[in-house]
């Protein structure tokens, strides 16, 4: 099947976490690359509408209030918002929908649109694919971007490389930079980022390694650490900072995501687990350092050269759970695992002191 000429109008369905609309931009920017006049909307949740937001590439947003849904008592609510968002999407008479999601949601939201087209993944889960009107299976052990790209090359549509196009606005860059300025913190000229936080606990390497890996950066390679994570990882971030007795930048719960994407860019490097800073790091060129856990880094981890992944490989990752009582996977991973990637980076990048 290919998406005929006449398909003026394209939604792209992705109501998803930060890191997965991250890993579908490349999606957005090859669709307008091969259809430069059509009309292409996204359906987004809240949480990671900055993602998207100011795309140049992207004619219209339309958001998904998921996080309404989780509290019985908003339900009346959040019902007579989806019916408004059905049909604010249904005026728009899209000719084909997307789905990358697939979900049981997202499939559904995909036949509600309206579109005669629905394309998703024959292994979608919770039944999604019985939305579709087109459907593909993706190879095994593959990337999701390019699984995401497979899916756009089964419609017809010529993919390139990956590209990640987000649009951070110079006022968000001018208050990080002033963040920066203002900071008193120990090190110097090498801006390291760090990400102890995450919504999965499986995901989360313990306070103390990242704490001896921030001394340790400070001692070897005088960088200048900045934590970040949301409010609800303030706690968290204070006692990594607390742990490694330095006096580190700590800014979990002062930036928007977009003045998140403001720091990345101006950082040499990025330390986090499977995590939305990770990703979002990848995507603006930003050398990173992954630790990787109960996710597989072949599936979800980082496209290019330039960026390194620790992973234990024990017998029972990647699980993909969110909660486990023995976390062997991040605790076979050390700190002295993590320096050396860095180092590997630090050659590579040429960083001063070498």
């Amino acid at each position: 099947m290919s998406l005929k000429p006449e398909y003026r109008r394209i939604l792209i369905v992705k109501p998803s976490s930060i890191g997965d609309v991250i890993h579908s931009l490349p999606v957005l920017t090859e669709l307008r690359a091969n259809f430069p006049e059509s009309h292409i909307g996204w359906l987004v949740a809240r949480k990671a509408l900055d993602i998207i937001q100011d795309n140049p590439y992207l004619n219209e947003v339309f958001i998904f209030e998921r996080d309404r849904w989780r509290r019985l008592k908003d339900w009346p609510g959040a019902c007579v918002g989806l019916v408004r968002l059905l049909w604010n999407i249904r005026h728009q008479r899209f000719d084909v929908a997307i789905d990358l999601q697939g979900l049981l949601r997202s499939g559904l939201l995909s036949w509600l649109s309206g579109a005669k087209v629905r394309a998703g993944f024959a292994a979608g889960r919770e039944m999604s694919h019985i939305f579709y009107t087109h459907r593909i299976n993706p190879e095994k052990n593959q990337h999701i971007v390019e699984q995401y790209l497979t899916l756009l090359r089964s419609l017809g549509v010529e993919a390139q490389p990956p590209e990640f196009k987000i649009v951070i606005p110079e006022k968000a860059r001018l208050r990080v930079r002033k963040l920066i300025e203002e900071a008193k913190t120990e090190g110097g000229a090498i801006l390291t980022v760090v990400a102890p936080g995450s919504s999965w606990p499986t995901k989360r390497w313990k306070p103390m390694k990242y704490a001896l890996l921030a001394q340790a950066l400070t001692a070897q390679y005088n960088a200048r650490v900045a934590l970040v994570g949301s409010a609800s990882e303030i706690p968290l971030t204070r006692e990594v900072e607390r742990q490694a007795g330095l006096k580190m930048m700590n800014l979990a719960g002062r930036l928007s995501l977009k003045e998140l994407a403001a720091l990345l860019e101006m950082a040499d490097v990025c330390i986090a687990g499977d995590t939305a800073s990770l990703h979002l790091a990848v995507a603006l060129g930003t050398p990173i350092v992954g630790i990787f856990g109960p996710t597989n880094p072949a599936y979800t981890g980082p496209f290019g050269q330039m960026h390194r992944v620790v992973y234990a490989r024990v017998y029972c990752s990647p699980c993909s759970t969110r909660n486990c009582q023995r976390h062997r996977c991040l605790d076979a991973i050390c700190v002295e695992d993590v320096l050396d990637k860095i180092t590997e980076l630090a050659r590579e990048m040429k960083w001063s002191i070498f």
